[in-house]
């Protein structure tokens, strides 16, 4: 297992696959199970093996084990300042989330903004969890599409995105 602080993880099929088709991410190596029996395993094999990515076969798991996981190792998810996110997203249509702390429902948003046509998502700097392995699962990958930037106060995001002439809607 890698524990290099350089690399993240990326789990589950749709999300590995996601990862590899925005581009915005090196993906290193894949660890893919032998038996590819479903249509999303034989996809991601074939883009492994178009973009020469390394597979690499999971190790022996004990009785019991879950087994047939799909975990990438790739570089780190690629955050910015909301300033900077700001300055380069056209057209601007950010959604930004307040106190959104479970991964499950940020990357839900994730999917429903990503599909909507939103360009990015504006995320506080303590009180939403890292992009990370369960953001990309509840996510299906879709997050991978959008860019994030952080900032240390929603509020003042909002009003100074109001004065750049970006419509705020809050629900």
């Amino acid at each position: 297992c890698i524990r290099d602080r350089t690399k993240s993880r990326i789990e589950g099929v749709r999300p590995v696959i996601e990862a590899i088709r925005s581009g915005r991410r090196r993906v290193f190596e894949v660890e893919l199970p032998d038996e590819r029996k479903t249509p999303g395993l034989r996809e991601l094999a074939e883009l492994l093996k178009e973009r020469g990515i390394a597979i690499r076969t999971p190790e022996r798991r004990p009785p019991g084990a879950t087994a047939g996981r799909v975990v990438a190792r790739a570089e780190p998810f690629p955050e910015e300042s909301f300033e900077a996110l700001l300055d380069s997203v056209r057209p601007r249509m950010l959604v930004g989330l307040d106190r959104v702390t479970d991964v499950g429902n940020l990357g839900s948003i994730a999917r429903s903004a990503e599909a909507a046509g939103v360009k990015g998502l504006i995320l506080e700097h303590r009180h939403a969890p890292p992009i990370g392995p369960g953001v990309l699962r509840g996510s299906a990958g879709a997050i991978e599409h959008l860019r994030v930037g952080r900032t240390p106060n929603l509020a003042r995001a909002l009003d100074f995105a109001r004065s750049e002439g970006l419509c705020v809607v809050a629900a």
